[in-house]
């Protein structure tokens, strides 16, 4: 029997990683959910979207936007949605380390809700956080960036001023 060429070690690597993820105990997520994108979705990231819904006590909803999940570097070296630098790139980080959702309150997003959402994203350990109050049904950034830690998170709002998105601090996600 021929060494294991490195192709091939990817390749059993890449297996256990699915093998891995398809076994998670996920109480409100399926991989359905995550369409063709699951199979390069990380584990913690996973994990941590899970404990975000359940500390929340209700359903969080992953957005249907374009690049909300994955943004693969697109022909050409054109990057679809900054995929270039985003954490959402699997081609990038060779997996999805991050993704866009609409948490859905039963009294809707309030600032006090927002903040909330917030709060139990820093508990649950995400390490990137933006909230997005003024998109068509408000939302967060969430992710398990490596170059930061949970007690140390990179965070923004993205508010729309003058008719175009604008990043800005966390605090006038609460406003």
């Amino acid at each position: 029997m021929g060494a294991l060429t490195i192709a091939g070690a990817l390749e059993l690597a890449r297996r256990a990683k699915v093998a891995k993820r398809d076994q998670l105990p996920l109480e409100h997520f399926s991989a359905s959910e995550f369409g063709p994108y699951w199979p390069l979705m990380n584990v913690e990231l996973l994990l941590k979207l899970d404990a975000f819904r359940k500390a929340l006590g209700y359903p969080v909803a992953i957005s249907s936007a374009p690049g909300a999940i994955g943004r693969p570097i697109i022909g050409g070296g054109q990057a679809e949605s900054g995929a270039e630098k985003s954490w959402h790139n699997y081609a990038l980080h060779g997996e999805i380390m991050a993704i866009d959702v609409h948490p859905l309150p039963p009294d809707g997003p309030s600032a006090q809700e927002r903040r909330r959402w917030y709060e139990i994203a820093k508990q649950v350990g995400f390490t990137g956080i933006g909230i997005y109050p003024d998109w068509n049904r408000p939302g967060m950034h969430l992710d398990v960036r490596t170059d930061r830690t949970p007690a140390n998170p990179a965070t923004w709002a993205g508010v729309y001023r003058g008719g175009k998105q604008v990043y800005v601090s966390i605090s006038e996600a609460f406003v």
